[in-house]
């Protein structure tokens, strides 16, 4: 009698498992990943495996929140052509209080489905460089700020 009671309250265990399981599958999901630092092959590599798993589990949006300097220019139009090519929604949020998208962050920033950002966080482009990212002499700088300069 005792092994009946204990199989009957395993099984009701289970079956209560199972049902809780179940009814979390039908609430929408939305996968967050945090991409803090550098914009270089690594965060591509992290991004696309986040953009992989919200498809897998049929997520309905993947929210990455974003704090970076800026970084490689080539690894940014990656992270991009990722993100358009996503079947899930890829929010980009900028977070958490005092986070940048400097730079390469910015366009990431803009280029997701949908953007947001925290109070106190700050986003923009500071200075043009050079293709391997070093500064610009004064001739350089002077020929890529002719003809772009606007006065609000």
């Amino acid at each position: 009698m005792k092994k009946i009671g204990l199989l009957f309250f395993l099984l009701a265990a289970l079956l209560g498992v199972f049902q809780a399981v179940h009814a979390q599958n039908d609430q929408p999901l939305a996968l967050v990943m945090t991409a803090d630092g550098p914009v270089m092959p690594p965060m591509l590599d992290y991004i696309k495996r986040g953009i992989q798993t919200a498809e897998q589990r049929n997520a309905e949006v993947l929210i990455i929140q974003l704090n970076t300097p800026g970084g490689d220019l080539m690894t940014t139009l990656n992270i991009i052509k990722a993100m358009r090519a996503s079947t899930v929604p890829v929010v980009v949020y900028v977070a958490p209080k005092n986070a940048i998208a400097g730079s390469a962050g910015a366009l990431i920033t803009v280029s997701a489905h949908a953007s947001a950002m925290a109070p106190e966080t700050a986003i923009g482009a500071s200075t043009p460089i050079s293709s391997s990212g070093e500064n610009l002499n004064s001739d350089e700088r002077a020929k890529a700020n002719k003809g772009n300069s606007c006065s609000y």
